[in-house]
């Protein structure tokens, strides 16, 4: 939005003005009962949504946001009620709604709103906006159910053999049944040609439904141990079940006990026959922070710059006035305590908060301390949580049994019912930003739901996002600075007492420099000593480089070849971890080569440095060091993140070596040393955000050190040390950066100051990618040609920076414009539509 405000009223695309009928698919008798308009589930027919009757008897029970079922041709299939205010055309035939699938509404009218919207910016269809709020684990299941047709009607026209005749039987007690149910205690395949065997012929009817949803609730069997004087006389295994019942206020549950005791389900069925138990089925929540112990906490003593910001936020929480904040603080000046504060404000007056993180590995620290700060509270959403635990935590959200709904940018669609507070944090990073249909971006998507709900976001940053801080600069954000550091209580006497700090000094290490006095490490001398200094003093040290593996490509000395992957067209990464190079575009592995697929030469070398490289040198370097690596190759399964954080935490881990994840909002109290091994590996890239991105990543990776009582130290490896990034991070001034940045914007035109939309097309044949483009930019250029005051720019068609990937060719055209709403209608649907891209890679 390059106007910096709330976006404009924009032309309906892929919303509910299409709605209309499934072709060939009307239904018996025209409408005179009340319609609705149903946004199916996943990508069906042509249309957003379609329209339905509602049957007389489901008028009083159909709302807004339900979950319903309806056919579509000869399928049945899910959707969500958009509206009960639809119309149809005199004459048209219309098909009835089938079922309510779930009694509560999945969505609120607000999200439901919100979903127009966002078809409507981010030029999508309402189905797909709709998608993004609904848990994977509310889907249903297809099924298929099978009845007998009456006798008279089948009489005997047709010999039904032995197996058919049984299953007509079995259909005329059931009334109908699935293939499942029929099948069971016989030939489930031999059912299943009977039974189509049978619907061919049509002696029996076949019906396409939808079933139970896919993830089903978990339950659990309770044993409840019944008053002494109506026990009978029990064996002695069983009265080592009483006791254990009798030690645990009377109940357990049935899991409980056979794990524990180990004493066979029977002996408790025998228990429960002579009625010394009783048993009973609860329903049991997939809690996801269970197994983290919970630290209670109180409020520190707030800093003057935090009492100053939070009577602003307080004042816009009590007036409802969704007021947009962006809190500028430096790394360490208490910005999360502010959240804290904010979020107790909103829970106290009725509403409710929803927290976001840029990373998954983030979540397990915020939501400990907001767990800790309002236990019983909190729910949290992020990809890595299993289909059921995401159910559960959603039903919770929607049944109103917590406030708080902690996660990365799925959680902006949180279900609930009075949202009063939105915190971004981090809220320059480009995770806020999805890069699949619809692409939206949740710093937009929380700006627009604080004006449908008068809730307050703060947007939380020491960085923030240039486009953000031009918003404010210019008024349409409130910009709140807080440029002192809050000193780690933990690690001081008198834990809970809050002191200013001050911001870590950051040494810039020219490495040009290090090469001419001979030195061909990859660590500068400097920070050869800092590491030692840190490790005598058992302290910890953070090292940063945004490259994984050893190598970043393989290459021949004698003609240039450099090993592929076939599928990506991009160099292989070194991995010495199994030898293997890896394609990190794709995750494809190959052998290392010992001779040149070229020119057959064995004078193979290894190019670039990623973190295993560094692991390997720092290994080399101080071998009593306890080190770990933090990267997407060590990072594996649901609590990947939070077994090495909290192993770092405890100290256990001398020297931390990460990408970017080690950049991102972590508090370490005893991190006294910060190396960039690589300052330049993302400034030159082709994107007109590099030098943001770099400025953002150093500034935030500096910021981890010296966030206690101990004293910091930063030391920045590159061989550019005047770039304006560098030396602004190095300064921890953001301020030099934006004058430097934003003028630089102006003179290329690109945002603020203008809006850019991505369109993508791949193919797996790049001349048909090619020929596409190449139609689309014709047609584009002849829509602008025949309006010559829209003022949008057409550039390319191109290949994009990565052209190939997964075995599919990508091309690109951007748009540029003031305002390039207008023309997106023009563009067909294999086109990937990107308005405002965080990314042109």
């Amino acid at each position: 939005m390059p106007d910096g405000g709330t976006p404009r009223a924009l032309p309906e695309i892929g919303s509910r003005t299409e709605a209309g009928l499934p072709a060939g698919v009307a239904g018996e008798r025209p409408s005179a009962s009340p319609l609705a308009e149903v946004a199916l589930a996943g990508r069906v027919g042509d249309r957003s949504v379609y329209t339905y009757r509602i049957p007389e008897a489901l008028a009083a029970i159909v709302q807004p946001g339900m979950l319903v079922e309806v056919p579509f041709g000869p399928r049945a299939l899910a959707g969500i009620v958009v509206s009960l205010n639809a119309s149809a055309e005199a004459g048209i035939r219309l098909r009835d709604l089938k079922a309510v699938l779930d009694p509560l509404p999945c969505l609120t009218p607000i999200q439901i709103n919100l979903a127009e919207w966002l078809a409507k910016y981010y030029a999508c269809r309402l189905n797909e906006a709709i998608h993004l709020m609904l848990p994977s684990g509310i889907d249903r299941a297809p099924v298929i159910t099978y009845s007998a047709e009456p006798e008279d009607g089948v009489g005997g026209r047709f010999t039904l053999t032995p197996l058919q005749t049984e299953l007509l039987a079995a259909m005329r007690r059931m009334g109908s049944a699935t293939a499942t149910q029929l099948a069971a205690g016989r030939d489930g395949k031999a059912v299943r040609m009977a039974l189509e065997s049978m619907a061919r012929r049509k002696v029996v009817t076949r019906v396409r439904g939808l079933g139970r949803a896919v993830v089903g609730e978990r339950t659990e069997v309770v044993v409840v141990l019944q008053p002494r004087q109506f026990r009978p006389r029990l064996t002695a295994r069983q009265q080592l079940v009483a006791d254990y019942l009798q030690d645990r206020g009377g109940e357990a549950s049935l899991t409980a006990i056979h794990q524990e005791l180990g004493v066979d389900r029977a002996v408790i069925t025998r228990m429960a026959a002579g009625r010394a138990v009783v048993r009973y089925t609860r329903q049991m929540r997939r809690d996801p922070i269970a197994h983290r112990p919970l630290m209670i906490s109180k409020p520190p003593i707030l800093t003057n710059d935090q009492h100053r910001v939070l009577r602003s936020i307080g004042a816009s929480l009590a007036a409802r006035d969704g007021a947009v904040y962006l809190l500028h603080g430096v790394t360490g000046s208490g910005k999360t305590e502010i959240y804290l504060h904010a979020v107790s404000e909103t829970i106290a007056s009725g509403r409710q908060a929803i927290v976001l993180v840029p990373e998954i590995g983030l979540t397990p620290q915020t939501v400990d301390r907001f767990a800790g700060r309002f236990p019983g509270q909190v729910a949290l959403l992020h990809s890595k949580l299993s289909d059921g635990e995401r159910l559960d935590e959603w039903q919770r959200i929607r049944r109103g049994e917590c406030s708080i709904a902690i996660g990365p940018r799925s959680a902006i669609f949180s279900p609930f019912p009075q949202i009063g507070l939105i915190v971004l944090d981090e809220e320059h990073d480009s995770s806020y930003k999805q890069d699949r249909t619809p692409c939206y971006h949740t710093r937009e998507v929380a700006t627009r739901l604080a004006h449908m709900t008068g809730a307050v976001v703060i947007l939380g940053s020491a960085t923030p996002d240039v486009i953000s801080f031009n918003r404010a600069d210019r008024g349409a954000y409130r910009l709140l600075r807080m440029a002192t550091r809050v000193r780690h209580p933990g690690a001081l006497p008198g834990a809970g007492v809050s002191r200013e700090s001050a911001l870590p000094p950051v040494q810039v290490v020219d490495m040009r420099q290090e090469l001419k006095a001979g030195n061909r490490s990859i660590f500068s001398r400097a920070l050869q000593g800092a590491l030692q200094t840190t490790l005598r003093r058992r302290h910890q040290a953070i090292l940063f480089l945004n490259r994984r593996g050893s190598a970043t490509f393989v290459n021949c000395r004698d003609c240039g070849f450099v090993a592929k992957c076939g599928r990506c067209d991009l160099p292989f990464t070194y991995h010495s971890d199994g030898e293997h190079l890896q394609c990190h575009r794709c995750d494809a592995h190959a052998p290392v080569p010992s001779l040149c697929a070229r020119c057959g030469s064995w004078r193979i070398r290894y190019f670039g440095l990623g973190t295993q490289r560094v692991e390997h040198e720092v290994r080399t370097l101080l071998p009593q060091a306890r080190i770990e690596r933090y990267d997407r190759d060590v990072v594996s399964g649901k609590f990947g993140h939070e077994m090495i954080l909290d192993r770092f935490a405890r100290g256990e881990i001398d020297i931390l070596i990460g990408t970017q994840m080690v950049a991102k909002g972590l508090d370490f109290p005893r991190v006294t040393l910060v190396g960039a091994v690589s300052a330049d590996t993302s400034l030159n890239l082709p994107d007109f955000r590099a030098a943001e991105r770099s400025f953002a990543l150093l500034t935030q990776v500096a910021g981890r050190a010296g966030r206690a009582a101990l004293p910091g130290l930063v030391i920045v490896q590159t061989y550019t040390p005047g770039h304006f990034a560098i030396q602004a991070a190095a300064h921890h001034d953001y301020a030099a950066f934006y004058r430097d940045e934003i003028r630089f914007r102006q003179e290329a035109g690109y945002p603020p100051f203008s809006q850019l939309t991505r369109l993508t097309m791949s193919a797996a044949v790049e001349r048909e990618c090619h020929e596409a483009a190449d139609q689309l930019a014709a047609k584009l250029r002849q829509w602008l040609d025949a309006r010559p005051g829209v003022g949008i720019e057409i550039i390319g068609p191109a290949p994009c920076f990565i052209n190939k990937a997964d075995n599919r060719f990508f091309w690109q055209i951007l748009l540029r414009g003031a305002n390039v709403h207008p023309i997106l209608s023009e563009i067909p649907r294999p086109w990937v539509i990107d308005v405002d891209p965080v990314n042109l890679l």
